[in-house]
């Protein structure tokens, strides 16, 4: 789920960042896709302002649904943002 994130930033520049943001929001925006019995998902992580902190693409497993593409998307955003701190 995070093989190959594209970092714009260190990890610890990137919490230095999200620190900073003061009146923007960080946002995580991720979208998932099947076709056949392939699910991919993709997301980017950044500010309200529109500066990009990391993104990532991939392929999902299981059921090929588009549900289950969304919801691989979100869990590796999710997963990242969660490891950042980490």
């Amino acid at each position: 789920l995070l093989q190959d994130v594209q970092l714009i930033f260190s990890p610890q520049e990137l919490i230095t960042a999200i620190a900073a943001l003061n009146t923007s929001r960080l946002l995580a925006v991720s979208d998932g896709s099947q076709k056949g019995p392939d699910i991919t998902y993709g997301w980017v992580l950044g500010s309200e302002d529109g500066e990009i902190f990391a993104k990532h693409k991939g392929r999902g497993s299981g059921q090929p649904t588009s549900h289950r593409a969304e919801g691989w998307g979100v869990l590796s955003a999710v997963l990242f943002i969660h490891h950042i701190y980490i």
